[in-house]
């Protein structure tokens, strides 16, 4: 194919899709890892806190949205606070086998992307003019998302 040929095929894809094109969020990815894995209300509202909280930092716009959901999705099914008040039990601890297959990705690179999330937890953010960001932290501490961020903090020593 010329270079022309190619344009003129990707203008009439685009064309063809009304300009409807966005770049791929951690969220569909959330969503359907939650799915798989059949989890409680409690575990997907700390899951999502702990995406959310991603999205206030900087250094998770390198990392691929599917590792970061997969990495917030552990997190969230191994808080053991979270499995007690749920009364869940799993034949697992650390990353789902069927996430792991069904993603592909290595379990170090999960777990490393899971110990960067840790760490916000606990953290207040502040921006370089010292504003500080708490609409994600207060949100998920009132009682409709099951106060997931007053939780004890998760951790990946047993993965």
């Amino acid at each position: 194919y010329t270079r022309q040929e190619v344009l003129d095929m990707e203008q009439a894809i685009v064309k063809q899709l009304g300009f409807k094109m966005t770049v791929p969020t951690a969220y569909p990815f959330l969503s359907r890892f939650l799915h798989l894995m059949n989890a409680s209300v409690r575990t997907k509202h700390a899951a999502n806190y702990y995406l959310e909280r991603t999205l206030q930092e900087y250094k998770f716009i390198s990392m691929r949205p599917s590792l970061i959901a997969l990495a917030a999705v552990c997190l969230a099914l191994n808080n053991e606070e979270i499995r007690d008040l749920d009364d869940v039990l799993m034949d697992f601890t650390g990353i789902p086998p069927t996430l792991l297959e069904y993603t592909g990705f290595l379990k170090t690179d999960v777990i490393n992307c899971a110990n960067q999330i840790i760490p916000l937890l606990g953290e207040e953010v502040v921006t370089a003019s010292n504003r500080k960001l708490e609409a994600v932290t207060k949100k998920f501490t009132q009682s409709k998302y099951y106060e997931v961020a007053l939780v004890m903090e998760p951790d990946t020593s047993g993965w």
